[in-house]
């Protein structure tokens, strides 16, 4: 189910819509335009720098209660300042009196704990709820059925299942993901179709719309998930993205994937490099020396690059990413480094694919890990 099918099932369940899809929203890509397209009375779009003074903020909330089908409908709107930005916007509908609370430090712009606010009046007092979407230019908010808000929140806009963070990876902003706010389990877990996070945007149908700077949309969402999403590994099918853009024949793909060969060193020459500041560090160093002295290491290849981000071998010189390798790599979250992330995989029909996560402090199961693929593959 693309984008816009998703969309569709979730207003039509909750009888925000109905009727025919119009075809103008099938040429739309971003969550945000589809329900343009779909509830213009309920979409309004905000400037975002449009806070003169605290009271501009009495002017916005009626603003958005003209799009909420009358269900806002505030009077006698008051902003009152106290200290340390935090303000109290006022309100009285149906005879009971309503305040938000908020801080605004933000200078001109509006401050998204004003939509945090607002989010919270409307989940006890209204039927519905706002959505918005904050970009650079503009600030879209959609009025909706509480049924749509809670599904389009838990579905679409979230980092708690695979299956909504690769909805939210096709929506095409992924450097507006909180990436350090997503659990290890969920940026490499599968979609209930089976799909890596990189595979599922491969297979998602929608739109090739250009970007701002010419690229088609697919690609431009490539570009952006270098370094925070896996493009090498295989779904539940044994594909990669690289063999789903062949298929398709989407060769100017390939080269978001397509890392080229990595040119390796020795031991000899990491031993020597390990004398430098220029080492693995943490568990990796603890777990490097130890396995180093155990002769581990004498038949394998080191990719140089990064060591203290990393440990990346393989069991011949030269190698590519992604194809009977072993790649660990620190895994950051919450803003700090919480472990590291083992990825393996061979191609064929003898191969496999092992994606695991090692909490920090682990050096044990890391020497493990890496002993058994030095020795016989993280398959057997």
């Amino acid at each position: 189910m693309d984008t816009l099918e998703h969309v569709v099932d979730i207003l039509r369940k909750a009888k925000a819509f109905s009727g025919r899809v119009p075809s103008e929203a099938r040429e739309k890509a971003s969550l945000a335009e589809i329900l343009r397209e779909l509830l213009p009375a309920n979409t309004e779009s905000l400037q975002p720098d449009i806070i003169d003074e605290p009271a501009s903020y009495e002017g916005l909330l009626a603003r958005l209660a003209v799009i909420s089908n009358g269900e806002l409908s505030p009077s006698d709107i008051q902003i009152n300042g106290g200290r340390n930005e935090k303000l109290s916007l006022t309100f009285t509908q149906r005879q009971e009196a309503y305040s938000l609370h908020f801080k605004h430090e933000s200078g001109t712009y509006i401050d998204e704990r004003f939509f945090d606010a607002l989010q919270k009046h409307c989940k006890k007092k209204l039927a519905g709820n706002f959505l918005y979407f904050a970009g650079a230019d503009s600030i879209n908010v959609v009025y909706v059925p509480k049924k749509a808000f809670k599904r389009i929140n838990a579905e679409m806009l979230s980092q708690h299942s695979t299956d909504a963070l690769a909805t939210l990876v096709q929506m095409g902003d992924p450097y507006a993901i909180p990436w350090e706010a997503v659990a290890p389990e969920i940026l490499e877990g599968l979609t209930k179709e089976g799909e890596t996070l990189a595979t599922a945007l491969m297979k998602a149908n929608f739109p090739e719309t250009l970007n701002e700077y010419g690229c088609p949309r697919r690609q431009g969402i490539l570009e952006a998930l270098q370094g925070m999403v896996n493009v090498h590994r295989e779904n539940a099918h044994g594909e990669t993205p690289s063999d789903i853009a062949k298929q398709k024949g989407w060769d100017h793909l390939l080269k978001e994937m397509d890392y080229g060969i990595v040119k390796t060193q020795p031991i000899a020459a990491i031993r020597e490099r390990e004398k430098s500041d220029y080492s693995y560090q943490g568990d990796l160093k603890v777990a490097f020396e130890r396995l180093d002295k155990a002769g581990l290491f004498e038949s394998i290849y080191f990719d140089p690059d990064a060591p203290y981000q990393k440990l990346h071998i393989s069991k011949t010189p030269d190698f590519t990413y992604g194809d009977n390798t072993l790649l660990i790599s620190r895994y950051r979250y919450g803003g700090e480094y919480i472990g590291y992330q083992v990825f393996s995989q061979r191609r064929g029909a003898d191969g496999w694919s092992v994606s695991l996560f090692v909490p920090a402090g682990n050096v044990d199961q890391l020497c493990e890990l890496i002993e058994r693929y030095c020795k016989q593959g993280l398959s057997a």
